[in-house]
């Protein structure tokens, strides 16, 4: 671009950005740089030539967001709370001859079940015993059948 087209081009932008046509021009200001209309520093123009405050810290976007992080931490609590008693339930009802999965991946059949541990048959053939505790159930495979008395049947 030569000196003389550049001169030409800053005079129309220059004459443009006064008429307010330029794309991010501010109408109401002067070629100057004055304006007729304040801008405060949150970069808000003010029409009553008051500056505004700092935004109130109780604006309806930070109550979105709380009332966002109050419910998400309300869901977590409930779920690990129904997680927790599902869990206790599992491992309350065990009874014998219930087929069962522990932590460790091991699959098993309750020979035994004592206050706060198992005994699994691992093995049908060989009749391979291993003691685990409770917690280390993770699932219950398949419940033990019941006898017509309501005693569950034994597993031998």
């Amino acid at each position: 671009m030569t000196t003389a087209t550049w001169g030409l081009w800053v005079a129309s932008a220059a004459g443009l950005a006064q008429d307010g046509q330029l794309p991010g021009s501010v109408p109401g200001l002067d070629s100057g740089g004055g304006a007729d209309v304040p801008i405060t520093g949150d970069g808000t123009a003010s029409p009553t030539g008051q500056t505004q405050g700092p935004p109130s810290p109780f604006s309806p976007m930070f109550l979105m967001l709380a009332l966002v992080v109050v419910f998400m931490i309300i869901t977590t609590t409930m779920s690990g709370r129904k997680e927790k008693k599902r869990a206790a339930n599992m491992l309350a009802s065990l009874k014998r001859g219930d087929r069962v999965q522990t932590m460790g991946g091991m699959i098993g059949t309750v020979h035994e079940v004592k206050e706060d541990s198992i005994v699994l048959r691992i093995d049908d053939l060989s009749g391979a015993k291993a003691h685990f505790s409770k917690g280390a159930v993770q699932a219950v495979l398949k419940a033990a059948k019941s006898d017509s008395k309501g005693e569950p049947a034994t597993a031998e």
